[in-house]
């Protein structure tokens, strides 16, 4: 389906399945790789929930990185009927626009025109990401170059403590918050250093609901 376009950076979690010089369809690297499927998934399926597994997004030349997503699909044929569409009422326009500008606001008008009046879409969720986002990289000093590809409420216990917060995972951090009543407590991994992520039980073995 399309979404609200917004802006997104290359990333490991990302594969392209096929592009053009403007257009790339990118497919998740938890649908078909390696140790970041198994980390991302991991996550997922302890938390129950998990983003669509392709996408489409624009770019303004063959060698950016920088892209503005577009649609996003659960299934190969969902998003290729998206690509389908793309290809017939967008993509031939836009090889006929001179300007990068004009290329860029001509396709944003027009998903996010589909995205608002034909899907029926708010922009609430695209304005948590971004709030979400800001608040990592805040929290953490990361840079405006470190991007945020999900978080999920949860808690971390620590000895008899548990304590109420967020998980962030970013392209490279692994990232844990919580303020509560004047207690803080944070906790940063590079991706890279874990070596292992397992499920975990909580509520004295009742509840497979955990990471360790």
């Amino acid at each position: 389906m399309f979404v609200l376009p917004a802006p997104a950076e290359a990333s490991a979690f990302w594969s392209d399945v096929k592009h053009t010089d403007n257009f790339v369809l990118q497919q998740s690297v938890s649908s078909g790789g390696a140790f970041l499927r198994n980390f991302l998934a991991t996550i997922q399926n302890v938390l129950e929930t998990k983003p669509p597994p392709y996408r489409v997004v624009y770019r303004h030349s063959a060698t950016s990185d920088s892209f503005i997503v577009l649609a996003a699909g659960e299934t190969k044929e969902e998003i290729d009927a998206d690509w389908k569409w793309l290809s017939e009422n967008i993509m031939p326009v836009v090889t006929e626009l001179t300007e990068g500008a004009d290329r860029a606001s001509f396709v944003v008008t027009k998903v996010r025109f589909l995205a608002t009046e034909e899907s029926g879409q708010d922009v609430t969720a695209d304005r948590k990401m971004r709030a979400a986002t800001n608040t990592f990289r805040q929290t953490f000093d990361v840079g405006r170059t470190e991007n945020l590809v999900t978080y999920y409420s949860c808690a971390l216990q620590s000895g008899f403590m548990l304590h109420q917060g967020w998980l962030y995972l970013s392209e490279h951090y692994f990232c844990f918050y919580s303020y509560m009543f004047g207690s803080e407590k944070k906790v940063m991994f590079q991706l890279r250093d874990i070596k292992d992520l397992q499920k975990a039980k909580t509520m004295g073995g009742a509840r497979d609901d955990a990471i360790e």
